[in-house]
């Protein structure tokens, strides 16, 4: 898919649907007119536990439902097979509100698996984690990666440590 900006540009929401032509709300939208699926990590919202594991260079990505157990449906599904089903699965982070930061093309590592995570009414369910590595035609090395998120995060006023903006 050819996009009109690159990995570690920054875009609003607008441009985000009107490129991917899909919702223009949630953290997994699907589009089946372009075929791609676009994950929203949203550090703003403090909804999911998305956690990077530097060492290993994958996001622990928290699926789709807010409360209850969540299940393998839907956007979850899709993103569970998006090796062999034709999806291409793009990455944002969001550290402050309505500013996306692209972190290009990921591919899923293993399969999903069941952890015990609050939903939003506080309650401990079942969310399904997707190991998600960064498109090695994007970066050529995890240490290069760090340095342009760290850039980024810096770039947006945030900095390691912070409380997660409300």
């Amino acid at each position: 898919m050819d996009l009109s900006f690159n990995v570690w540009d920054v875009i609003d929401n607008d441009t985000l649907y009107k490129t991917f032509l899909c919702k223009n709300c949630g953290g997994m939208r699907l589009s089946h007119r372009t075929k791609t699926l676009v994950l929203i990590s949203d550090h703003t919202k403090g909804v999911y536990a998305d956690s990077w594991n530097y060492e290993t260079g994958v996001l622990k990505y928290v699926g789709e439902g807010q409360v209850g157990d969540q299940e393998l449906i839907r956007h979850n599904e899709k993103l569970a097979e998006s090796r062999s089903n034709g999806f291409e699965v793009h990455l944002f982070e969001v550290f402050v509100r309505n500013k996306y930061l692209y972190e290009g093309i990921v591919t899923l590592e293993g399969m999903p698996y069941i952890e015990r995570h609050e939903d939003v009414t506080g309650q401990v369910r079942d969310v399904y984690v997707f190991d998600l590595r960064i498109d090695p035609n994007n970066i050529s090395t995890m240490n290069e990666y760090l340095r342009e998120r760290y850039y980024w995060i810096e770039r947006l006023g945030l900095h390691e440590g912070e409380e997660k903006i409300s």
